[in-house]
């Protein structure tokens, strides 16, 4: 029995170091159980940020691609207003130039027909006055009576 006293502080050492593993190995895995509801917690979230930024990055694709097409239309459409702005102004600067000559026209026929107003009105006024000549001599005359005569 004394030899069993003289082990038996040698095994208590043993029993408190396996119950201090076995405690220690509980601790460790629950702390591996944390650890593994961590990272799966962690692995959830980049898979979540990875599928929103995917998305993200669908919808910014889309949204660029609309993008580009509004700005190619419009371009377009500034290219055709450009094209339809000079066609107008080539066309009202040919009116224009029409019409000018029109004006031109008619002012050259309005100087001939001025001058020629003026010419009628110069004879007219000769013819009054020669009329008024003739007038004057026979004005002292006597009316002849057709049955007189």
């Amino acid at each position: 029995m004394k030899e069993l006293l003289r082990y038996e502080p040698e095994y208590a050492d043993f029993d408190k170091l396996t119950c201090e593993r076995d405690e220690a190995l509980r601790k460790l895995e629950a702390v591996e159980q944390k650890l593994s509801k961590k990272e799966d917690e962690v692995r959830i979230g980049v898979e979540s940020r990875k599928q929103n930024m995917d998305e993200f990055l669908a919808r910014n694709k889309k949204l660029q691609g609309d993008l580009d097409e509004r700005d190619l239309r419009l371009k377009q459409l500034q290219d055709q207003m450009q094209k339809d702005q000079a066609s107008e102004k080539a066309k009202a600067m040919g009116l224009e130039k029409s019409l000018q000559s029109q004006v031109e026209s008619l002012n050259a026929k309005l100087t001939s027909a001025n001058t020629e107003r003026q010419l009628l009105q110069a004879k007219l006024d000769v013819a009054v006055q020669e009329l008024a000549h003739w007038k004057r001599p026979a004005e002292g005359l006597q009316k002849l009576n057709a049955e007189e005569v």
